[in-house]
């Protein structure tokens, strides 16, 4: 039998309120949705905190490689300022040094000249023979037909070389002119109106300037820039 004490009587249900299964839904529904709010609300502070802390650590990757960016262009261009400035240091340094070498180079030649400048005068004053090869090589140059020449020299030279001069040449007329205002060591031929300057001076310069450099000859006469045609010597 069926114990039914459990139920209330209906006398006694008369102030209850009727339950209603929508109502019970609806709250539970709101509750859910509220807990389900505040859930992709921390989701979604959480997705902005993990982003801004993403883009930070991109923005701090960022700048890091751009620093490190700047510091290699800096260091690249430094470099490059570097050597371009070792260039221009050596370039100076080589510059000096082709000028010092220059300079002591041109020294050395300047004494080489004195001396030779010496070791000639002596010669030509004590050894008149030294000028036979200039006079042979200048009547090669000028023989002609006619086979007269007309020869300068210093009085001292045309002394000491008048004969041997003769028995060389035999058949050439030869005029000899004692020219005082040529130094000793130097001559000036003619012949069939061609003229070879063969003065002292003028072969010493010659002979420097193929070596590049302007040396001018020092003696104690006076050189003779044109020849003295006054009173020839004729010597059949």
């Amino acid at each position: 039998m069926r114990n039914f004490s459990k139920f209330i009587p209906g006398e006694e249900v008369v102030d209850a309120a009727r339950w209603s299964f929508s109502d019970v839904e609806a709250d539970k529904l709101l509750k859910q949705a509220e807990l389900q709010a505040q859930l992709n609300e921390e989701l979604a502070q959480a997705v902005r905190e993990e982003a801004y802390a993403e883009g930070f650590k991109q923005g701090q990757a960022a700048t890091r490689l751009e620093a490190q960016q700047q510091i290699d262009d800096f260091v690249a261009s430094q470099g490059q300022e570097n050597a371009r400035l070792l260039a221009e240091l050596l370039e100076s340094a080589k510059a000096q040094l082709e000028a010092a070498e220059h300079v002591s180079a041109h020294g050395v030649l300047e004494l080489a000249c004195e001396i030779a400048r010496h070791v000639v005068r002596q010669e030509v004053n004590t050894n008149p023979n030294v000028l036979m090869p200039v006079i042979r090589e200048a009547l090669e140059t000028l023989f002609t037909d006619t086979r007269a020449v007309t020869l300068r020299l210093h009085p001292q030279d045309l002394d000491m070389l008048e004969e041997s001069l003769k028995t060389e040449h035999p058949s050439l007329s030869l005029t000899f002119v004692a020219d005082p205002a040529l130094l000793r060591g130097g001559c000036q031929v003619e012949a069939g109106g061609t003229f070879i300057d063969g003065r002292l001076e003028r072969r010493w310069s010659n002979a420097l300037a193929q070596l590049g450099f302007d040396s001018t000859w020092t003696a104690e006469a006076p050189s003779a820039e044109l020849p003295n045609r006054e009173a020839p010597h004729a010597e059949a």
